[in-house]
């Protein structure tokens, strides 16, 4: 949108990227602007993929990742022996994100 007198100085885009992973459904969630990379990633993870029967679509545990580092989780319904290894799994792919260089 064009505004009289008015010069964009920067333009933020939002992207929503669903997968799966170790057959469950991941959802990353993050913002840029065209001249920098995310800050941060925001993800959720579903049991299961969508058609599965059991699915529910309700996230059994999310989070996010910053670019120093910090990872924050929180798990919303009885926990798994594998969701240390899921977590890690998602950490590396957000870690991605992150960290993925500027294109010339």
């Amino acid at each position: 949108m064009e505004i009289k007198n008015f010069t964009v100085v920067s333009k933020q885009v939002s992207e929503t990227q669903r997968g799966i992973i170790d057959g469950n459904t991941v959802e990353l969630n993050y913002s840029y602007t065209q001249e920098q990379k995310p800050l941060v990633v925001s993800f959720s993870v579903f049991r299961g993929k969508e058609g599965d029967k059991g699915f529910t679509g309700v996230p059994a545990i999310s989070g996010h990742l910053d670019t120093a580092g910090d990872l924050q989780t929180q798990t919303h319904d009885k926990r798994k022996r594998t969701d240390r290894a899921l977590i890690n799994k998602v950490w590396d792919v957000c870690e991605g994100l992150l960290s993925v260089e500027e294109e010339e």
